[in-house]
C-alpha cells in the first residue's frame, strides 16, 4: 500500500508541475485540490483560506469564456481554475453537498468517508485530500463537465457552473456514482 501511495503522489507532482507557479503556491497555501480534471488542464479545489488568484496570463487572452469568473476565493467554497484560459470559476459553496449517506441495510455499521491525503506534494506543499465532497463531485470524461451527487438525483454541470442539469432522479446508493469512460452513460 505504501509503494502504491508513493507512485500516486509523484503522478500527482507530475500532474501539477504544468500549471504556473503562482497557482502552485495558492493551492499550497489557500486551498486543497480535490482533482484535476481528466485533460489535467482544470483544477477542482476547496478553498480553505481567502486569497486573490493572481493574473497569470497578462494581458487576457481575447475571446475566451464569458462567464463572470472570481478571482477572490472564500474559505468553504469550491472552485474550479482553467489554466488554459487563466480563469478561475465560483463552482458551488460546500453546505450545498450534503455528506452522501450510504444505503445499507438496517443493523449494518455505515462506513466512515475516508479524509486521508491522497498524495502530498514534497517541493510545493500542496496536499490533494479526499473528502465527503469529492465523493459527490467527479469531472466528466469531456473535462468541460462536472457530476453532482446530490440526494434522491444526479446533476451535471459544465465547469463554470452553466447548464445545470438533473440527468437522473430516483433510487441509488449514494457514493456509487461514475461517469462512463467515454462519457456515454453513468454508472449507480
Amino acid at each position: 500500500m505504501a509503494d502504491w501511495e508513493e507512485e500516486r503522489a509523484i503522478k500527482e507532482r507530475q500532474k501539477l508541475a504544468a500549471f504556473k507557479p503562482a497557482i502552485i503556491n495558492l493551492a499550497s497555501t489557500s486551498a486543497i485540490i480535490l482533482s484535476l480534471s481528466p485533460d489535467e488542464t482544470k483544477i477542482l479545489y476547496e478553498a480553505t483560506a481567502a486569497a486573490t488568484i493572481p493574473q497569470v496570463i497578462n494581458p487576457p487572452l481575447i475571446g475566451t469564456n464569458s462567464t463572470e469568473e472570481q478571482r477572490t476565493i472564500q474559505p468553504g467554497n469550491i472552485y474550479v481554475y482553467d489554466s488554459k484560459e487563466d480563469k478561475n470559476y465560483f463552482l458551488l459553496d460546500k453546505k450545498e453537498i450534503p455528506a452522501p449517506k450510504p444505503a445499507l441495510p438496517a443493523g449494518r455499521p455505515t462506513p466512515t468517508p475516508s479524509k486521508k491525503p491522497l498524495a502530498k506534494a514534497d517541493a510545493n506543499n500542496v496536499t490533494l485530500n479526499q473528502t465527503t465532497v469529492e465523493q459527490s463531485i467527479h469531472w466528466f470524461p469531456t473535462s468541460r463537465h462536472i457530476l453532482l451527487t446530490l440526494p434522491g438525483k444526479i446533476d451535471v454541470m459544465e465547469y463554470d457552473r452553466t447548464n445545470w442539469t438533473t440527468i437522473y432522479s430516483g433510487p441509488f446508493v449514494d457514493g456509487f456514482v461514475a461517469p462512463w469512460s467515454n462519457g456515454s452513460r453513468i454508472i449507480i
